[in-house]
């Protein structure tokens, strides 16, 4: 990859393990790149994750979504503002409240969506921003040097992203339809009223909207699109050439010596239960799940207590933990 080899202000990234994420995160590349023509924007694929996660593979599911907390880490130490795009989004206008220097800055998850935690902050992990170091290096803490196999699908890090902040470990704004500004994370289910385009600014029902979010969708890309968006979103992303970060280079420079700091760091966080977190969740698991205690920086720990083992699933082309 071709780009930029110093550090900069602010960069984009998002991740694409498979060659179905690959065709979302050309889209989702072109259309930031429509409204952003000179921030760099970096798309990690499967490479980059046998580079970050210690030449290992995924263990599951959630180890290949729990990228983009680890991928912020290593990046966090060149970028001085990151920006974080799942790479089934197409984003609709200028992101001006993502790029605000200050700070960490989340979007908001659909109502109704607690992952059984109401009293959470509902923040979606597939549209946000950080200034902070902090907040990356805590966010995958509480992913890759922990267990919590209690949360089911691959929700793992939307879940450990508001717990973090319900205790207080992070600290973020809530930028996602604040009064007078627009949505900045919206699914095609979400928030009531019709898509419409005028002027190349997108409304949905009497809301702006800035991003337009895919997750969930079985079908997505442009063709998958409500029909009043296709028009805009073929326009938008027609191209996507702009600069980009030289992510081998930056390993080669700084690779190793991150890889030691997050070994070094990642067992001296503390041990916590997962009684103490999710009483009720923890009951759900009939006791087989102890803590959700850091580990040893180590791809291949087993899951003590449980009758779990990992094979390998051709169709999610991940490890697995089965029963």
């Amino acid at each position: 990859m071709n780009g930029t080899t110093e550090s900069c202000d602010v960069a984009a990234f998002t991740v694409a393990y498979g060659e179905s994420a690959r065709r979302e995160a050309r889209d989702c590349e072109a259309s930031f790149r429509h409204w952003h023509p000179d921030i760099p924007f970096l798309c990690l694929d499967e490479k980059a994750y046998h580079q970050l996660s210690g030449k290992h593979p995924p263990a599951w599911l959630s180890e290949i979504v729990s990228m983009r907390s680890l991928a912020g880490w290593f990046l966090s130490r060149r970028v001085k503002r990151l920006i974080y795009l799942d790479s089934d989004i197409f984003v609709l206008g200028r992101l001006d409240a993502l790029i605000d220097p200050a700070g960490t800055s989340w979007t908001a998850d659909i109502d109704e969506f607690t992952m059984g935690v109401p009293e959470c902050p509902r923040i979606n992990s597939g549209v946000l921003a950080s200034s902070e170091p902090s907040f990356w290096q805590a966010w995958t803490a509480a992913q890759f040097g922990c267990l919590m196999p209690a949360v089911t699908h691959f929700f793992f890090d939307q879940l450990s992203l508001r717990l973090l902040a319900h205790g207080g470990a992070i600290r973020g704004k809530m930028i996602d339809g604040q009064p007078g500004s627009p949505f900045y994370n919206i699914a095609i289910r979400e928030r009531p009223g019709e898509w419409r385009v005028e002027n190349d600014v997108v409304y949905k029902g009497n809301e702006r909207a800035v991003i337009f979010h895919q997750a969930g969708e079985q079908q997505r890309g442009i063709a998958a699109a409500p029909e009043a968006l296709r028009a805009h979103l073929s326009k938008i992303t027609t191209g996507d050439h702009g600069p980009a970060i030289d992510f081998n280079a930056w390993w080669d420079a700084d690779g190793a010596a991150f890889s030691a700091n997050l070994q070094q760091s990642i067992p001296q966080w503390p041990t916590i239960t997962l009684e103490a977190l999710l009483a009720d969740v923890y009951a759900r698991t009939s006791g087989q799940y102890r803590t959700v205690a850091p580990a040893a920086w180590d791809r291949y720990r087993k899951l003590d207590g449980t009758p779990w083992k990992r094979v390998w699933n051709h169709d999610w082309q991940a490890y697995l933990y089965h029963q």
